[in-house]
């Protein structure tokens, strides 16, 4: 019995000891590793290594795992090993990304630690090409086998090609393989269109994977002298008031509208509208009354996707006497354009606008036609019949009954109205102003 509790009472102390071993030999486990940086030439191939994280362990295994990377998706690594190797070789590029960021999570057990990884790039000389889309104006239907011009690109080394992806309306331009002129091989498309606009591929030759895409836009337009762009009816750029800063005083008188920040942050120098009844308005004068030439203008920033009036000269939605003329906006996510002409309403609408973003929205008459411009670009016509309807109601800013239903919800500056077409120059200026 004697022996039985001696050897009982070995086996115990070696227990503790083992078990006090074991606790040390888990506490004792440490590990080291290093930032990893590395500096590379642009443009990598895909799954190329860069290296692998220094990283060692007094025992057991390690792994690695990134936790953040920036741009998203770059690299990858191994679980096993903390190799890294590119995943997205298109990330690559000096001019987006100089400097390619990453953390890395290693561990052992419950031991963690997080490394850096830096990828610097260097800029190399390119085998690419260079190209520049194309607007090409026109004064007239054009006659076939018309030259447009050249799409302007270049190549850091070898020939180019050109070649036509898609346009609209179809069948109507073509482009030169390889001088990459444009042709008119419809002009009656323009008959029913007055603007084309297609995609033209820039290729290096014979390399099928170095291209770049360029649009060509090719639209009707009128003459004009820019010198009629200094005729302007009225004008409201909403510096601290509503009042009309040309010599006919067609002011505006302001009913619950608030001054607020333009689009150069500068304070009290536009309006905004609540959406529900806001409203500035103008009492009916000789200026208001446009006849078949004129341009009106507004910038805009939109809080909301809804049916609201920018501008418009009268309240009136009845058939033949409908509104004379007026910018707005639909539910249905349009810029618009309106006229009424020989007891019709016209429109020239443009699909898709963002809110919480300022546009300059222009329209233009002459000749019979509409046009609708965005941020100086043309972007919508159409043509009209009949001389514009005359009212004498007010010029409206910003609703048409001062209901939810009507009523801009945003901010409205510099609103003008000329009585001429501004050219196109005159349009792109008051945009970069």
């Amino acid at each position: 019995m004697k022996y039985l509790k001696i050897t009982l009472s070995l086996i115990f102390v070696l227990f503790l000891s083992c078990n006090e071993n074991t606790s040390e030999d888990i506490n004792d486990i440490t590990f080291s590793a290093s930032d990893f940086v590395i500096t590379i030439d642009e443009n990598p191939s895909i799954n190329e290594v860069l290296g692998s994280i220094s990283a060692t362990t007094s025992q057991g295994e390690l792994t690695f795992v990134i936790t953040n990377q920036d741009p998203d998706g770059f690299i990858n690594i191994d679980y096993n090993s903390g190799e890294l190797s590119v995943n997205d070789p298109t990330l690559y590029d000096f001019e987006t990304n100089p400097v390619l960021n990453a953390i890395v999570e290693i561990s052992n057990g419950e031991s963690i630690e997080s490394v850096a990884v830096t990828v610097n790039l260097l800029d190399i000389e390119e085998n690419g090409v260079t190209a520049f889309d194309l607007d090409v104006q026109l004064y007239q239907i054009p006659t076939l086998n018309q030259n447009l011009g050249a799409i302007e690109a270049y190549a850091t080394e070898g020939n180019m090609t050109f070649s036509m992806q898609e346009q609209s309306p179809t069948g109507t331009l073509d482009v030169d393989d390889t001088t990459g002129e444009l042709y008119i091989i419809d002009n009656l498309q323009f008959v029913v269109s007055d603007i084309i606009e297609a995609t033209v591929r820039v290729q290096l030759e014979n390399v099928s994977s170095i291209y770049q895409d360029v649009r060509v836009r090719v639209y009707l337009t009128y003459e004009c002298n820019s010198t009629n762009s200094l005729s302007l009816l009225a004008h409201y750029p909403f510096n601290g008031n509503a009042l009309d800063v040309t010599n006919y005083n067609n002011h505006g008188f302001v009913d619950a509208p608030v001054l607020t920040t333009d689009r150069f942050s500068e304070s009290e120098s536009a309006y905004y509208f609540n959406g529900i009844d806001d409203v500035i308005s103008a009492p009916d004068s000789e200026q208001l009354y446009l006849g078949n030439e004129f341009t009106i203008s507004a910038w805009i920033y939109p809080e909301e996707i809804k049916t609201q009036q920018i501008i418009r000269k009268g309240s009136a939605v009845d058939g033949s006497e409908s509104w004379p003329y007026g910018l707005g906006l639909s539910e249905t996510n349009d810029m618009i354009f309106s006229v009424t002409a020989g007891g019709t309403l016209y429109q020239a609408r443009l699909s898709g606008y963002n809110i919480n973003e300022w546009y300059l929205i222009t329209g233009v008459l002459k000749d019979q036609r509409m046009y609708l411009y965005i941020n100086g670009e043309l972007m919508a016509y159409e043509s009209i019949s009949g001389s514009i309807y005359d009212d004498s109601l007010p010029l409206l800013i910003g609703t048409r009954l001062s209901l939810p239903s009507s009523t801009f919800k945003g901010k409205i500056d510099d609103v003008r109205i000329y009585d001429s077409a501004l050219c196109e120059d005159d349009i792109l200026s008051l945009y970069n102003n």
